[in-house]
């Protein structure tokens, strides 16, 4: 039972961060919105922001990883296990460049969530992070 409520509460957390990127006008669209839209939308966005939205799609990604691996002991192998429990989403699991989000384990206990911003490119300066530990 533990584990199903565990499970739920990183659902809800990530409901609530679509919740509010949804009813706020300077959020970031979702990967899945048509590819002029989402660039016209992107662009309106002060960098400031995007990296507050970015990193709250992260803190989700993350809250769902630290349930699941309370849950289960270990880190799923990738964000598709998340995603077939129905956890995440595709969307949830993309930045909104629609960059998979990807994750690493940095100890018995902690992990980093990352991803590799508008150039796609990992290990440059746009790249941007969420640890936990």
């Amino acid at each position: 039972m533990k584990t199903i409520a565990t499970v739920l509460t990183a659902a809800l957390a990530l409901a609530a961060c679509e919740e509010q990127s949804a009813s706020n006008p300077n959020a970031l669209p979702d990967p899945g919105t048509a590819a002029e839209g989402f660039g016209s939308r992107i662009g309106n966005v002060s960098p400031a922001t995007r990296n507050v939205e970015v990193q709250n799609r992260l803190r989700g990604v993350a809250d769902a990883l630290q349930a699941f691996s309370l849950a289960n002991g270990s880190l799923p192998a990738d964000l598709d296990r998340l995603i077939a429990d129905g956890v995440l989403t595709d969307v949830t699991a993309s930045d909104p460049w629609g960059n998979r989000i990807r994750f690493e384990s940095t100890g018995q206990d902690s992990f980093r969530v990352w991803t590799t911003g508008p150039d796609g490119e990992d290990g440059t300066d746009d790249d941007i992070e969420v640890s936990r530990s």
